[in-house]
């Protein structure tokens, strides 16, 4: 058990000390030619082919992963029985139950807990639809801003121009990005010609 333990903890800082060199990212910062060098690629040629595919074995695809989404009745759920409405529910759950005990013990009890009890579940309904609504349109909007991104790119590789998967580019790829392009991916321009970036579609500004 200590041994399992004392890997653990190795492992796990080891995993700290790896994401903390992810984040140590240098490569805007660096001269170009140390840049090129660095990435084993060529300003004009781009990589190789067979640079391309080994780097992609190695890195994997340029996707960005996300957690799966619930299914629907899950988020609806969520929004009827969790948090808050968890209190709610337990709140009528009693004023029924104390107008069923005062029905055995009067002949005609107060209707002032069914009421209540029938008010909090309408309260919970509708505050739970509405959250559900809300999320579910947020979770919508999320899926079309992720079909914003382009699906093909402009590379060169071996000293040709060739369009390919978004998903096949690597690290060292010369992207050609022309006007009305998409940025595919994270790059630092090393060279252009009236270049002007969009940025209303992540800050909501016209200009």
């Amino acid at each position: 058990s200590r041994s399992t333990t004392v890997t653990s903890r190795i492992t796990e800082m080891f995993d700290i000390e790896m994401l903390r060199q992810e984040i140590a990212i240098d490569d805007h910062k660096v001269s170009l030619h140390d840049l090129f060098n660095r990435l084993l690629t060529d300003p004009h040629t781009g990589l190789t082919d067979q640079q391309a595919e080994l780097v992609l074995k190695r890195d994997g695809e340029n996707t960005i992963t996300t957690p799966l989404d619930p299914p629907t009745w899950v988020m609806f759920c969520k929004n009827l029985f969790g948090g808050f409405s968890l209190l709610l529910w337990l709140g009528a759950f009693l004023c029924f139950a104390h107008h069923s005990i005062e029905s055995g013990i009067h002949a005609e009890p107060a209707s002032e807990n069914l009421v209540l009890g029938i008010a909090l579940i309408l309260v919970i309904l509708i505050s739970g639809v509405f959250s559900f609504v809300q999320e579910f349109k947020e979770s919508e909007m999320k899926k079309e801003f992720d079909n914003l991104v382009p699906q093909n790119a402009s590379v060169i590789r071996d000293g040709t121009e060739m369009v390919t998967d978004l998903k096949n580019l690597v690290v060292g790829d010369i992207v050609v990005v022309k006007i009305g392009d998409q940025i595919p991916a994270d790059m630092r321009i090393i060279d252009s010609k009236n270049f002007k970036v969009d940025n209303s579609s992540l800050t909501g500004e016209s200009e």
